[in-house]
């Protein structure tokens, strides 16, 4: 007897996990299925609810500091209808809700900033900010098939003030010291500096801008400058600029290997004064029945940015990760590969990656019996890391997170988000708002480093947690038969199954019932510790419901 009480004794803390608590939930309304959506935590306490349409303008939810919804809106901007939409940024800028929306008119690519009042979601202010030259069909096909950039606009604010600042990229300017501009405002909309940023004295003829963060009326921006075999050769640096009172200096913090960097992130560690950054290169493409896997060489650094060069290198696929990976998926041919998605600055100074496996999926056009070409039709999201850096850079956890699931292009929507899924989804998406098209907003998953702990949160089918005991998933194509799940990352039940503990986030009226939540929509409050996203109820539409630990 005595040895099954500490038996059971023994594995109480181990089956226990953190429930993360529901402490409110709003009034139901019809689920969002089209557009782009985002929760937005204010910083008066308040929740705003904010989807983009094309054609039928912009839903507003707005909820007060204890979770009473104050007002509801639907705003019919004089831009009209909009052809080519994306969501380029949303803040919280001098108590108001600054929403940024590319399109393009008649060939010029044009980005608008919104201003909403954050108590009655009234459009205070609609303001074409930025224009990027127009482009023509010869152009188009540069950007498809000769790996020119498209040009774009880049919104950063500083999550410590209310500055922000935006970039015009006009890939196609003839004057190559122009193609990058950079535009400061201060916390009331104000335009306060504009600079150019190019690789110092002309030395390259291209330079590409990968990421730039704002701290204060300081700018630091992440830069590739190169040249191609027709143009000077290969040779490339990556720059840090660093842009204060009108002024722009440039420091060399590394290279591409072998073709061109294709895409990064910059991120302000407050704690350190550091930068950390991560950037992806195309090596190569593994390909396989009707898939195709990319392959990328990842550079990851910390730069002083006082004292500008590499301060620290790391290798996240050196990390504990792949050894916890191989022990679950023995029979999995491939070793794991994930593609960096989000970089987390937490409160103490460490830094959090988020990884995920990404593969394309390819179908075949046939005509008449011959195939003539092929297309991305989905994504496959396998499993996902989490892993945690000390300031100095030494690992401090790694967490894996099995899981499996197919993404599809909308047959009526074009094509969305995750039919290009890459590198830096997650971080695009948090910067602006998740792309609701064909159930594919129920995929993916939602991290977020908690006061006390840290989670993740994912749509899954329950016989999953079965399944992985014996190495296998089942793939996640249709949501109907999933429920949200809770991983408290601070748990691993057994050296055998090295993965953290999940339960139920919600709990069931009936055993049949299926609850689901919109997690790439949601928001974490991590001053209040608040975390609020949308519950999909059967017939009810959904509600936003607002948790804690």
């Amino acid at each position: 007897m005595k040895k099954i009480i500490l038996s059971l004794l023994f594995l109480c803390p181990l089956l226990a996990t953190a429930q993360m608590k529901v402490v409110a939930e709003g009034p139901s309304f019809d689920e969002p299925e089209d557009g782009c959506a985002r929760i937005l935590m204010l910083k008066n306490g308040g929740t705003a609810f904010v989807r983009a349409t094309k054609k039928d303008g912009i839903d507003i939810r707005l909820y007060d500091g204890q979770h009473k919804q104050i007002a509801v809106k639907t705003l019919d901007p004089d831009y009209g209808k909009l052809k080519a939409m994306s969501v380029e940024g949303m803040y919280d800028v001098n108590g108001e809700i600054n929403l940024f929306i590319s399109e393009v008119q008649d060939a010029v690519p044009v980005l608008y900033r919104l201003r909403v009042d954050e108590q009655t979601g009234a459009l205070k202010d609609l303001k074409t900010i930025a224009t990027l030259n127009k482009t023509n069909m010869g152009q188009g096909y540069a950007m498809a098939f000769g790996g020119v950039p498209m040009p774009d606009f880049i919104v950063r604010k500083d999550p410590a003030s209310d500055s922000y600042a935006v970039v015009r990229y006009n890939t196609f300017e003839s004057d190559r010291s122009k193609r990058v501009e950079l535009i400061q405002y201060g916390a009331d909309g104000s335009e306060v500096a504009r600079n150019f940023l190019s690789s110092p004295e002309g030395k390259y003829k291209y330079t590409q801008i990968l990421d730039f963060a704002t701290v204060g009326n300081r700018v630091y921006g992440l830069l590739y400058s190169y040249n191609t075999a027709s143009s000077g050769g290969a040779a490339n640096e990556l720059l840090l600029a660093t842009v204060e009172n009108g002024q722009v200096s440039y420091a060399n913090v590394g290279k591409s290997i072998s073709r061109r960097i294709d895409d990064g992130i910059l991120r302000y560690n407050p704690v350190t004064k550091n930068l950390i950054f991560l950037t992806s290169e195309l090596t190569g493409v593994k390909q396989g029945w009707n898939k195709a896997t990319a392959e990328y060489s990842i550079q990851f650094s910390v730069i002083d940015p006082e004292n500008p060069g590499i301060k620290a290198s790391l290798d996240f696929r050196r990390s504990s990760i792949a050894a916890k990976y191989r022990k679950i998926f023995r029979g999995k041919d491939d070793k794991f590969a994930p593609m960096p998605e989000q970089l987390y600055i937490n409160n103490d100074g460490s830094f959090t990656v988020l990884l995920e496996e990404v593969t394309q999926i390819e179908r075949t056009t046939m005509r008449n019996g011959i195939p003539s070409g092929t297309h991305n039709a989905g994504v496959m999201l396998g499993s996902a890391a989490v892993i945690t850096f000390n300031e100095d850079g030494t690992e401090r956890s790694a967490v894996l997170i099995p899981k499996s699931q197919t993404t599809y292009a909308g047959m009526f929507d074009g094509v969305s988000e995750y039919v290009s899924a890459g590198s830096f989804y997650i971080a695009v998406r948090d910067n602006g708002a998740s792309t609701l098209s064909a159930g594919n907003q129920y995929k993916s998953l939602s991290y977020f480093n908690g006061k006390n702990k840290s989670y993740v949160m994912l749509n899954d089918i329950e016989e999953n947690a079965e399944r992985v005991e014996k190495g296998k998933l089942t793939n996640i194509r249709g949501v109907g038969d999933c429920d949200a799940w809770v991983y408290d990352l601070t748990t691993e039940v057994s050296a055998k199954l090295p993965i953290p503990q999940r339960s139920p986030l919600f709990t069931k009226e009936r055993s049949k019932d299926r609850n689901l939540a919109l997690f790439n929509l949601s928001g974490f409050d991590r001053e209040a510790g608040v975390y609020a996203t949308l519950k999909l109820e059967r017939g009810k539409g959904v509600k936003m419901v607002w948790m804690s630990e």
